[in-house]
């Protein structure tokens, strides 16, 4: 007991310039990141372009479900195809063809699969709506995959479609991905740029108050991508005053394990996804410096 009591009382204090060190390198990361997305959804607006270009026709014939889907489950993911290799580089959820009602004609999936045929894309998605009056781009909105099912947040693409070039719009081409699956695609990019660092990062989305992937609810990544239980009551619960005080950014640290472990962490709105998002990175040095 008297060891352990000498032990005890040599241990040094937790140093919060730990944690400020490390939300100092997570606000960098949050730039990369950032970065990293605006190219992501500049590029997916290009390759939908493409694959509106070439669904045309068949959308042209929305009678022809099978058609369509055929064109969407099949060609669009047809890595012989240029259109289907440029779509591989991007963590698609969904591919779907819409009216000009802005309802699901089909989606890229077995027909028993299917649940975008008749659901209200333009309703959920406003760059749909904008796509059916010839107006190409991207936007971020929430929907549910079925009944009693939650929602999820995309990122879409949508772009209009038209029977032959110049000709009237008869419908839109749209692509979604996951927040969950972007939070992906993040951690990775951030992994490469971190990989001789001593350091844990986790990568979420600040949306509608919660951190996304987290929890059981997103399950469109594997468990390892999701943001730890234990940290979501870390966020600060005013993160969104923050975000605006900041100008769209701001840091904050917390410390686990009696101090042991030293976290620092940085959010920073994304422009390619609006005002409601914030990326966020979650920092720790391994090596305790």
């Amino acid at each position: 007991m008297m060891v352990l009591g000498v032990v005890t009382g040599c241990e040094k204090a937790p140093d919060p310039a730990v944690g400020r060190a490390a939300a100092a390198k997570a606000a960098e990361h949050v730039v990369e990141g950032r970065e990293g997305v605006e190219r992501l959804t500049r590029g997916f607006d290009e390759v939908m372009a493409k694959a509106a270009r070439e669904m045309g026709p068949a959308v042209a014939e929305p009678g022809n479900v099978a058609r369509v889907r055929n064109r969407l489950w099949h060609d669009m993911h047809d890595d012989h195809t240029e259109v289907g290799r440029d779509l591989t580089l991007y963590p698609t959820w969904f591919l779907a063809a819409v009216g000009v009602d802005g309802k699901g004609i089909a989606g890229d999936r077995a027909p028993d699969q299917d649940y975008l045929p008749g659901k209200d894309l333009g309703a959920a998605f406003p760059c749909v709506r904008a796509a059916l009056q010839g107006n190409g781009g991207h936007c971020v909105g929430e929907l549910a995959s079925g009944e009693g099912q939650a929602p999820r947040v995309y990122l879409v693409s949508a772009q209009p479609t038209r029977a032959a070039e110049g000709g009237a719009v008869t419908g839109a081409v749209v692509g979604a991905i996951t927040y969950g699956r972007l939070s992906k695609a993040v951690r990775e990019l951030l992994n490469l740029r971190t990989a001789h660092d001593r350091a844990q990062l986790y990568v979420g989305f600040w949306h509608g108050g919660r951190i996304i992937p987290s929890g059981t609810r997103d399950n469109d990544v594997a468990a390892a991508f999701l943001v730890p239980d234990s940290l979501l009551p870390r966020v600060p619960r005013d993160l969104d005053a923050r975000l605006a005080a900041g100008h769209g950014s701001a840091t904050f640290t917390f410390d686990e394990n009696g101090g042991r472990m030293q976290w620092g962490a940085a959010a920073g709105r994304v422009s390619a996804l609006g005002d409601d998002t914030a990326l966020v990175v979650f920092r720790t040095p391994l090596s305790g410096r």
